[in-house]
């Protein structure tokens, strides 16, 4: 009797054996998780700063050139707000829903499958953010080169060189915490929203 206890226990010893790592591996996995470290003045800033971005100093020009008329002009921005209301509205919406990190990645992984959320983060890393990076870059270099050249249109060049140095630096601040892009955005959407208003 005594070595088929022996045998049990030792059945039962490497069963515990086995199943030690998986426990233990999934309670680090449960605790797991993002730190929080955005505060609320902080997130609103930043969510401020995202939504009144660069575009209204871009686009208005270009609108009232294509269409001819304030008024008409006036509808587009109207019926363009209300689009990002029920867009807002979805996202708001999907992240009751759906408690998890990634955003949109996360969204679409859970909705339409995993090619379909690896061809959105796939375009939005290698195409759409580079693409809406540059162009912010290239507008806050034409407005801050633009006063050294009055009479004139500055260099194209000079204004590349520009951006290309704002876009290297504000990497490098990213790259090193979470609270100097948040302290940059904090403090620039306290200088800058004031005049994005007038």
């Amino acid at each position: 009797v005594k070595p088929k206890r022996a045998g049990m226990a030792s059945v039962g010893l490497s069963l515990c054996e086995r199943l030690e790592p998986v426990i233990i591996m999934d309670e680090k996995t449960q605790k797991l998780s993002l730190k929080r470290e955005v505060g609320l003045v902080g997130a609103v800033s930043l969510i401020a700063g995202t939504m009144i971005g660069s575009g209204i100093f871009m686009s208005p020009q270009t609108v009232l050139y294509t269409i001819g008329s304030p008024g008409a002009s006036l509808v587009v921005w109207a019926s363009c707000g209300v689009l990002v209301i029920l867009a807002s509205f979805c996202y708001a919406e999907l992240g009751t829903v759906i408690r998890e990190s990634g955003g949109e990645y996360i969204y679409i992984l859970r909705t339409s499958g995993p090619v379909v959320a690896f061809m959105l983060i796939f375009s939005s890393v290698f195409f759409v953010r580079p693409a809406g990076v540059a162009t912010i870059a290239l507008s806050f270099a034409q407005y801050v080169v633009a006063p050294f050249y009055p009479e004139c249109s500055p260099p194209v060049l000079l204004v590349k060189c520009v951006a290309a140095a704002v876009i290297l630096v504000l990497a490098t601040v990213n790259c090193l915490n979470v609270f100097s892009p948040l302290f940059i955005s904090c403090q620039s959407a306290s200088y800058f929203r004031f005049y994005r208003y007038i």
